[in-house]
């Protein structure tokens, strides 16, 4: 009777949520040579129009320059001094001075 149960048990782990296709970043920082050709610009994101789009549509690596499709509303910057400390690790503090010399 107990081996049944263990089956269904095991079926049940197996079941992983497939690897998602696409990903929206908010912030990208680099695109590599293999991945510019997934790139793309959407219309909308979760059903609102996007702000920015970009001058050059074609291009898709490099400085992208965007222009402003609502410029009366208010920016929603991310400011790198406003980030939470417990976000990332704390940065070591600098070596303390010593003497240098070129002869030793």
């Amino acid at each position: 009777a107990e081996a049944p149960e263990k089956k269904e048990e095991k079926k049940e782990e197996k079941k992983e949520e497939p690897e998602p296709t696409e990903e929206i970043l908010s912030n990208p920082c680099r695109v590599l040579k293999g991945q510019v050709q997934f790139i793309s610009f959407p219309k909308e994101i979760e059903g609102q129009p996007v702000r920015y789009k970009p001058l050059l549509e074609s291009r898709k690596q490099g400085f992208l320059l965007l222009r402003d499709l609502r410029p009366e509303e208010p920016e929603d910057l991310f400011l790198e001094n406003e980030k939470r400390e417990e976000d990332e690790e704390k940065e070591p503090d600098p070596p303390e001075p010593f003497p240098w010399s070129a002869n030793e």
